[in-house]
């Protein structure tokens, strides 16, 4: 990497980790988030309320994946700046220059989408008691509305009878 700049809102860790397929290691002010895969690691310094990329580690990275579907979209989501020179494999055509201004590019492997394996099981959703207690409260109170609306319709067509 010969170049960097992607500013993220620290309270964004929150739900990144879980939306990019990563995890999220906090040492102090050094935030990495990173995938299974060994070697493939983004690293942020935290100063006040926004953590700064400060180095991206590429090893072994299949297809460029983590690459594209979570360095990629960093760069897309924060509108972020890299200049880079990449070695994908000793036979890969996409070696190369890669640039990214505003979180746009025309490098080939941050533009393709991101690959779902047929068999993929869905991703567990993480939900908090409270927000489902919240939910199952609007639903009981839209139910009880609806009971109500529904007595009343039953009432006034019975009195018109």
């Amino acid at each position: 990497m010969t170049t960097c700049a992607l500013e993220v809102p620290v309270e964004d860790f929150e739900h990144l980790p879980r939306e990019l397929g990563c995890s999220l290691h906090r040492h102090g002010e050094h935030l990495t988030l990173a995938c299974e895969q060994p070697g493939c690691e983004v690293h942020f310094e935290v100063e006040g309320e926004v953590a700064y990329l400060c180095a991206i580690e590429l090893k072994d990275d299949p297809q460029g994946r983590f690459f594209r579907d979570v360095v990629g979209l960093l760069m897309q989501l924060y509108e972020g700046d890299l200049e880079a020179q990449m070695r994908w494999s000793p036979e890969s055509p996409d070696d190369g220059r890669i640039e990214v201004r505003n979180g746009e590019t025309s490098h080939p492997v941050l533009l393709e989408s991101p690959e779902e394996p047929q068999d993929a099981a869905p991703l567990p959703v993480d939900v908090s008691m409270p927000m489902v207690e919240q939910w199952l409260a609007d639903a009981e109170a839209a139910w009880a509305e609806y009971q109500r609306h529904k007595q009343s319709r039953e009432k006034q067509s019975q009195s018109l009878t």
